[in-house]
């Protein structure tokens, strides 16, 4: 045809259509397809090139010797015809072809079946996709092994369920043409599997291909921290890398988890936080470490309600700071994220987190409250809610009610649960079964662990000579007693607005504060027609601190004065458990009276 216009039109189409065809090959990372056209550029370039290349040689090599022109010289093909020259670069071309067992057009069959599987996998046919990526995987391949192709074995690997069979395609995927993925996403398999040191091996292995992967050195980091190898940990994590900024955020929000998961490393200088949610979350858990929070924390704008493991980090840490510095800012805004019906996976975490907050700030009867009904609630066994109230409840000076929770954390094989079991029992006065305790435990305890068995028998020493002494919250008693002078300055000066609010705290915040509840219910049988709320003071009290004398005493009074018989007989049998005999004897003999008293006055107003 003539060259001129449409041969080149037709030969520009022919070069967008084939440059246009291996750049999609190569955005697909279709690698066998890109194989197969490498081998038929290969074996057409020895084949019909050299076999030019020939033809030249043998028919003009006189006159190239002489260094003439040969294009001046009337075309005349005296020794070899251009003809047989063409043929044998086909034999050629075929002889590299079946030499290499058929291998160009296997790989081109597997690289449509790549395509096909992409195809089928953009339309959501999973299953369809994963058996043509099986296909090209295997084919060609008489034993049905893998012919190691990148592409197929990756994506085949990504689509199994199982993660036994996810690893044997995904090692097959780091045999020929491997990426960075493909030995990062083995190694994370090897982790998943517990196999620690194959996973190490993974990773070494692809940075020695790859030494500037910033995800090969990030895993490997923080596999040798997992493994209890920091120093290695420090090494890969601060490796100079080819990351970009995301890439760089994700590795300073990694050395920051670093930082606070090692002790040793507290002195080092702080990487500065950014607006990601990840970089705050172990920004914060590093403050919360180093004892050096800030006060001026907040709730970063527009975060969704729908939690992720990365917002449920960074809640969970700015309740921690919070909690430390007895701020309400994780009060603030934490019950919308636990109202949310999507947020289960992340509710009882949370919900202890808050319980926290309300203790740290004085809300002690609703930080009890929300923590058994936390444990009632969940699922799962939950026996660290119920060491915690046994803590709190040492630290208010209710060791009664802290050896019940330890006894349930203990059901439960809390590790530590029977030691300060036995510290609640010694400070209420069985040192005999606080001893029991102990010594059972070490009888039964395995001989490795030398540490804790120290500690046991520290702790038998300590009940046999000393008191035992648990440090107290006094900040919390300090509270109470702040809000109950302000109380009675307000009532003294006639403010009863003002006392009656406060009063009102006073009566509800913290039951263990047993005086304030005591002048809060006097404070509202006083003002007159408000005995309801002086009794629900009471019950709510006794709800919370279950064994106190006094408490209970008061309820039952304020239940006798109200004429609620019926209420006061049922509550007195509680006493049984806070009392001595003796004493028990005598106020239930004064109870008697009392009550007849009632019956007799409510019978003679009928």
């Amino acid at each position: 045809m003539p060259f001129r216009p449409l041969a080149l039109v037709v030969y520009l189409s022919m070069a967008v259509v084939t440059f246009g065809t291996i750049l999609y090959l190569m955005i697909q990372s279709n690698d066998p397809a890109l194989e197969a056209i490498e081998d038929a550029i290969v074996f057409g370039h020895i084949g019909m090139g050299g076999l030019f290349f020939i033809y030249i040689l043998i028919n003009f090599i006189t006159l190239l010797l002489k260094g003439l022109p040969i294009y001046r010289v009337a075309f005349k093909e005296d020794n070899f015809p251009y003809a047989t020259s063409k043929l044998a670069g086909v034999i050629v071309v075929a002889a590299f072809f079946f030499a290499s067992n058929y291998a160009p057009f296997n790989q081109a069959v597997s690289g449509y079946f790549n395509t096909v599987a992409d195809f089928n996998l953009t339309q959501g046919n999973r299953d369809a996709a994963k058996e043509y990526y099986r296909r090209g995987a295997i084919y060609g391949n008489i034993l049905a092994q893998s012919n190691t192709n990148h592409r197929s074995n990756y994506m085949y690997a990504q689509l199994l369920e199982k993660d036994e069979q996810k690893m044997v395609w995904m090692e097959s995927a780091t045999k020929k043409n491997p990426t960075e993925q493909s030995y990062a996403s083995l190694g994370v398999l090897y982790e998943q599997s517990s196999l620690f040191f194959d996973a190490v091996f993974t990773y070494q292995a692809g940075l020695e291909q790859f030494p500037d992967s910033w995800a090969l050195n990030n895993n490997l980091g923080l596999l040798y921290e997992r493994i209890q190898l920091s120093d290695s940990a420090d090494y890969y994590l601060n490796q100079n890398t080819n990351a970009v900024f995301w890439q760089k955020d994700v590795l300073i929000a990694n050395k920051l988890a670093f930082r606070a998961l090692s002790p040793e490393r507290k002195s080092q200088g702080m990487l500065q936080k950014s607006g990601r949610l990840d970089h705050q979350a172990n920004w914060m858990a590093n403050q919360v470490d180093r004892d050096s929070v800030d006060a001026s924390m907040g709730l970063i704008e527009e975060m969704s309600l729908q939690l992720n493991i990365f917002s449920y980090a960074y809640l969970k840490n700015l309740g921690l700071v919070c909690a430390k510095n007895r701020t309400t800012d994780f009060l603030s805004v934490i019950d919308p994220f636990l109202e949310y019906s999507g947020n289960d996976a992340f509710r009882n975490e949370l919900s202890v987190t808050k319980a926290m907050n309300l203790y740290a700030t004085g809300d002690v009867s609703n930080a009890f409250v929300l923590m058994n009904d936390t444990f009632e609630k969940s699922s799962q066994a939950l026996p660290d809610v119920k060491m915690l109230l046994g803590k709190w409840s040492m630290e208010l000076n209710a060791p009664r009610l802290a050896a019940r929770y330890f006894e349930s954390a203990r059901e439960y094989a809390y590790p530590l649960a029977t030691a300060d079991l036995a510290q609640a029992y010694a400070m209420i006065g069985q040192r005999s079964v606080a001893q029991y305790l102990v010594g059972k435990e070490l009888n039964e305890l395995d001989s490795s662990k030398t540490s804790l068995r120290s500690q046991l028998e520290v702790l038998v020493e300590s009940l046999d000579k000393e008191p035992i002494v648990w440090n107290q919250n006094t900040e919390v008693f300090a509270q109470g007693e702040d809000l109950l002078k302000h109380a009675a300055e307000a009532q003294n000066k006639g403010l009863v607005e003002d006392a009656t609010i406060l009063y009102g705290r006073l009566g509800v915040n913290n039951p263990f504060f047993e005086k304030g509840v005591l002048q809060a219910a006097k404070f509202f049988n006083q003002k007159g027609n408000d005995k309801d709320r002086a009794y629900e003071i009471l019950r709510q009290s006794i709800g919370v601190n279950e064994y106190s004398p006094e408490l209970i005493m008061a309820y039952i009074d304020q239940c006798l004065s109200m004429g609620l018989i019926s209420y006061a007989e049922g509550t007195v049998i509680r006493l049984i458990d806070v009392l001595d005999a003796e004493a028990y004897q005598r106020y239930e003999l004064d109870f008697e009276a009392r009550k007849s008293q009632v019956e007799s006055e409510l019978n003679s107003w009928d």
